[in-house]
C-alpha cells in the first residue's frame, strides 16, 4: 500500500490480512465527515523486515443522523453473520438468503413476532456485528456497528466501546457494567459476584484484533529473562500461556515484569503436571480447558499445591498457588471463548462456556475453600513481633545520618554507587514515615513530588483550623 506524495503521511506498508486492501488515500486538511469519529494512529512493528511503520487506522463510528426538521434518520445497517454484507433489514435477509442455516432454521421455527423468534434473530444480528467489528479493528479500516449509536459527536469515539461478554454487542465502556447486570442473553445458571471486571473480560474478547507486535516484543523480553528450566520452556512453547502473558503486559506494562513472569510460570507448572498425569508430553493447556478434563485440572492443582488430608481435615501447603491458578484459568477461558467466536467454532465456544460453569459451581468448595482456610489458619497462628520505640528511633537516626553523609559525598564527588545508597535510604525513610505498604512509596516519582500543589493555598481555613501544630507544619511542606 503506497500513499501519494501529496498526502499528509508518506510511508510504505505491506500487509497480509483476511481483507485485501489495494490503495488507501489519506485526505489532506479537509475535515472528517460529519458524525464520524476521528482516525486513530499507532505504530506496528514489521516482524519480517524488522522495521517500524506508521499504520493509519481509519476506524469510524457513525452517530445518530437527523434531517433538516431534526427528525431522526433510521439508516443503521447490520452485518450478516454468514456473508458479512451490510443490510438495513437483516432479519429479512436471513429469511430470504440463509434460511437453510441451522441457527436461522431454529429462529424461523418459532411463530412470526414471537419473543423466541426475535431473541434468536437478535442473537444472530449481534454475532454478525461482532465479527464485522473484529475485522474492522484488525484491518484498521471501516465503521464500527454499536448497539446504541451516540446522539452527539462529542461521545462518538470508537475507543469508548467494548463488547458485552454475553450478547457480544458493543456498549459504551462507562455503561458496560450496567448492561451486563441486565443483559437478556446472560446465563441464569452462573452465579456472578457483585463486583466484576467486565471491561477486562470484554478486552479479552477483542484479543488479538487489538493486539500489536510491540506487546509481543515486550513479552519476549520477559521470556528471555525467565529462569532457564523446564517450566520456562513449557511457557515459551504454549500459545495460550503466551497469550495470557500478552494480556498481562497490556494491563501492567513493563513495571510488573516479575508479576507477569510469575503468573506464566504458575500456569506452566500446571501444564507440566497435567502432561505428567495424562502421559501426553506434547499437550497444550487449551487441550485441558474442556468440561471432560475439569476433574484432571482440579487434581493437578491439588497436587502442585500439595493438598493433604490429615486428622480428618484438608490441609494445603501452598494455598496461595491454587488461588492464583484459579484466577488465571478464568482468563484462559475468556481468551478461548474469544478465539472460538472469531473462528465461529461452536464446539470450542461450548467447551469454554461449560468449563466456566464448572469453575463457578465446583471450584469454590473443591479448591478455594480449603486454600482460604489454610491461609487464615496460618495468619491466625503467626506471631507478629512489633518493633520497640527505641529500635525505631535508632533506625530513624541511622537513616538520617546515612542520608546526610551521602549528600555531602555527592556534592564533593558524584558517584553512582553513592547515589544508589542515598536513594535506598530515602526510600526507607519514606516507608517508615508513610506507615503503609512499601510499594506505595517505591512507585512515587520525583516528578510527582516536584509538581505537588501548594496545600496552604488549596486547603480551606476550616480544615486548617482543625489541625494541630504538627499537622500544620506538615501541610506547609
Amino acid at each position: 500500500m503506497k500513499l501519494k506524495a501529496n498526502c499528509r503521511y508518506i510511508t510504505t506498508l505491506k500487509i497480509t490480512a483476511l481483507v485485501s486492501i489495494s490503495k488507501f488515500k489519506q485526505p489532506g486538511p479537509r475535515a472528517p465527515p460529519l458524525g464520524l469519529a476521528k482516525s486513530i494512529f499507532y505504530r506496528r512493528e514489521n516482524g519480517n523486515l524488522g522495521q517500524t511503520t506508521l499504520f493509519i487506522i481509519s476506524v469510524s463510528l457513525r452517530c445518530v443522523q437527523r434531517n433538516e426538521n431534526k427528525t431522526r434518520i433510521y439508516d443503521k445497517k447490520q452485518a450478516c453473520y454468514y456473508c458479512g454484507k451490510l443490510y438495513t433489514k437483516i432479519a429479512r435477509h436471513y429469511e430470504q438468503k440463509h434460511e437453510s442455516e441451522r441457527e436461522v432454521t431454529i429462529a424461523l421455527s418459532f411463530d412470526k413476532g414471537s419473543p423466541n423468534r426475535k431473541k434468536h434473530l437478535e442473537k444472530l444480528r449481534l454475532l454478525g456485528n461482532y465479527h464485522h467489528n473484529l475485522t474492522v479493528l484488525e484491518v484498521g479500516k471501516g465503521e464500527l456497528i454499536v448497539s446504541r449509536r451516540p446522539s452527539t459527536t462529542k461521545g462518538c469515539n470508537p475507543n469508548d466501546f467494548l463488547p458485552c461478554e454475553h450478547c457480544l454487542g458493543f456498549i459504551r465502556r462507562q455503561e458496560l457494567w450496567k448492561h451486563v447486570k441486565s443483559c437478556k442473553f446472560k446465563s441464569e445458571k452462573i452465579e456472578t459476584s457483585k463486583y466484576q471486571k467486565v471491561q477486562e473480560k470484554s478486552k479479552l474478547l477483542l484479543y488479538p484484533a487489538i493486539s500489536t507486535d510491540s506487546r509481543t516484543t515486550r513479552l519476549s523480553k520477559i521470556l528471555a529473562t525467565m529462569k532457564s528450566d523446564e517450566v520456562s520452556i513449557a511457557a515459551r512453547n504454549d500459545w495460550l500461556i503466551k497469550e495470557i502473558g500478552v494480556v498481562l503486559v497490556e494491563k501492567y506494562g513493563e513495571k510488573q515484569n516479575s508479576l507477569i513472569s510469575q503468573k506464566m510460570r504458575e500456569l506452566s507448572r500446571l501444564l507440566l503436571q497435567l502432561r505428567e498425569t495424562d502421559a501426553s508430553p506434547n499437550s497444550s493447556l487449551s487441550d485441558f480447558i474442556k468440561p471432560g478434563r475439569f476433574d484432571d485440572v482440579v487434581s493437578a492443582v491439588k497436587k502442585i499445591s500439595k493438598f493433604q488430608f490429615e486428622k480428618g481435615v484438608q490441609d494445603v501447603a501452598t494455598p496461595s498457588l491454587s488461588l492464583k491458578i484459579g484466577h488465571s484459568l478464568k482468563k484462559c477461558v475468556n481468551i478461548l471463548r474469544g478465539h472460538a467466536l472469531r473462528a465461529k467454532d461452536k464446539v470450542l465456544e461450548e467447551d469454554a462456556d461449560n468449563f466456566e460453569k464448572l469453575i463457578a459451581s465446583e471450584w469454590s468448595y473443591r479448591v478455594s475453600h480449603h486454600s482460604l482456610n489454610a491461609l487464615n489458619a496460618k495468619k491466625f497462628n503467626k506471631v507478629e513481633l512489633l518493633p520497640l520505640a527505641d529500635d525505631l528511633n535508632k533506625l530513624r537516626k541511622s537513616l538520617l545520618a546515612k542520608m546526610s553523609s551521602n549528600m555531602e559525598r555527592l556534592e564533593q564527588e558524584p558517584q553512582l554507587e553513592v547515589w544508589g545508597d542515598l536513594a535506598q535510604a530515602t526510600l526507607a525513610r519514606l516507608v517508615i514515615f508513610n506507615k503503609r505498604r512499601g510499594g506505595e512509596a517505591s512507585k512515587l516519582l520525583i516528578e510527582s513530588f516536584l509538581e505537588r500543589p501548594d496545600w496552604s493555598q488549596v486547603n480551606s481555613t476550616e480544615v486548617l483550623s482543625s489541625l494541630n501544630g504538627f499537622e500544620k507544619e506538615l501541610s506547609k511542606t
